[in-house]
């Protein structure tokens, strides 16, 4: 029986085509996973810099303070700022990146189903066409641990 012919011979190059398709989309998945770790890593846009304006403003209101109440508004000032620069920094640095991988991983997922042979998800054959059949009889003999009796 000729290989061009036969039933095998036919689906050889399709199944080539197909793991050329699976290899590059597992390239272009992995290139996707490192792009995304990189450019979507929260940014910190709150600097030592903004800290140390509030608190050089803090000192500088409260060398003008006269007495506690004063020192209670001060003080309240600076909470707030320094609450605002906290909640800035919070919104700011929202990590995007579990969702997008976790999205990465479904489309490798429909990717490798895409691309695996018809028959295999039917007949449970896996991608070389070899069938994925359980081993015929278990090993019984547990004792001799392959040493021969004399």
């Amino acid at each position: 029986m000729d290989h061009e012919t036969s039933p095998a011979g036919k689906t050889a190059p399709r199944r080539h085509r197909l793991q050329i398709v699976r290899q590059v989309g597992a390239i272009v998945l992995a290139i996707a996973a490192v792009v995304v770790m990189v450019a979507m890593a929260p940014r910190d846009s709150v600097t030592i810099g903004d800290i140390a304006y509030v608190m050089a403003g803090d000192s500088l209101n409260q060398k003008s303070a006269a007495g506690a109440p004063q020192q209670a508004v001060v003080n309240a000032w600076t909470a707030r700022d320094l609450l605002e620069l906290a909640a800035k920094q919070g919104v700011e640095a929202r990590d995007y990146r579990p969702a997008a991988l976790l999205t990465l991983l479904v489309l490798g997922m429909c990717l490798t189903l895409a691309t695996s042979a018809p028959g295999a998800r039917r007949h449970g054959v896996d991608d070389s066409g070899v069938g994925l059949q359980p081993a015929s009889e278990p090993a019984t003999d547990f004792g001799s641990h392959g040493a021969k009796e004399t």
